[in-house]
C-alpha cells in the first residue's frame, strides 16, 4: 500500500465530522474522505457508490488495522478548493453542476463510465483550484 501523501487544499468552513474507519486504510491529510457502503471512513477509489464526507484533518495510518478499530477526524460542510484533474478538467462552464472526484485531491467534469464517486456541485475556479461543495 503506497504512503498517502499530505496535500494543501484551500477551504472555506468545514465543521469536524468522525466516523469509524475501514480496515487497512491510509489517508493523508486534506485527502478526500468517504463513506463506504459499511458505513467506514475510506480513502478515494474508483467506486461510484462511495459517498463523500469532507477531506482528512491530519494523517491516518490503519495499514494492517481491523474496521472500526478508530475513528477518522475530517472536514466536512464547507466549500473545498482541489485541485483540477488534468484529462477531464473542470472550468467555469460547469459551476453549478455536479463534479466527481478524481484522485485523492483531484475534481474531474464526468464519472469516466460510472467509475468515478460524485463529490459535490462546483462554486468555481479560481486561484487554479476547483472550488467544491460537497453533496
Amino acid at each position: 500500500m503506497p504512503t498517502p501523501t499530505n496535500y494543501q487544499v484551500p477551504r472555506e468552513r468545514g465543521e469536524i465530522g468522525r466516523m469509524p474507519i475501514a480496515a487497512n486504510v491510509q489517508f493523508g491529510q486534506n485527502e478526500l474522505v468517504f463513506r463506504n457502503a459499511q458505513g467506514e471512513a475510506v480513502p478515494w477509489s474508483a467506486d461510484a457508490a462511495l459517498v463523500p464526507l469532507g477531506v482528512a484533518r491530519a494523517p491516518f495510518d490503519n495499514a494492517g488495522g481491523p474496521a472500526k478499530a478508530f475513528e477518522l477526524e475530517y472536514l466536512e460542510a464547507g466549500t473545498f478548493g482541489l485541485k483540477i484533474h488534468a484529462d477531464d478538467p473542470v472550468s467555469t462552464a460547469e459551476v453549478s453542476t455536479l463534479v466527481y472526484a478524481a484522485s485523492p485531491n483531484a475534481v474531474a467534469k464526468t464519472s469516466d463510465g460510472d467509475t468515478r464517486p460524485p463529490l459535490g456541485k462546483l462554486r468555481g475556479v479560481y486561484e487554479g483550484r476547483a472550488w467544491i461543495r460537497f453533496i
